[in-house]
């Protein structure tokens, strides 16, 4: 289970959006605030996202993802997600 730090927050089409960021289960260098090495370190360059959206009308959306850091533009990709509620 990741230690969720704050990553970003914000107002995104009139609702409010956080995100939190955390290691991934399979990270074992047992530090929460950062990722560790490659090498025989499994959990490197992957984190997991949640994102909470509260909508104007008093909605709410939880989203859990797995990304991994790539060499794409973008720079990441995801590899899993799951909608909480």
């Amino acid at each position: 289970i990741p230690g969720w730090d704050l990553f970003a927050f914000g107002v995104l089409y009139g609702g409010y959006v956080l995100a939190w960021v955390g290691d991934v289960a399979a990270e074992n260098d047992g530090d929460p605030l950062r990722d560790g090495a490659a090498g025989p370190n499994p959990g490197a360059g992957i984190v997991a996202v949640r994102s909470v959206a509260f909508g104007v009308g008093g909605g709410r959306k939880v989203v859990e993802s797995t990304v991994r850091r790539t060499d794409t533009v973008a720079g990441i990709s995801r590899l899993s997600w799951v909608q909480i509620r």
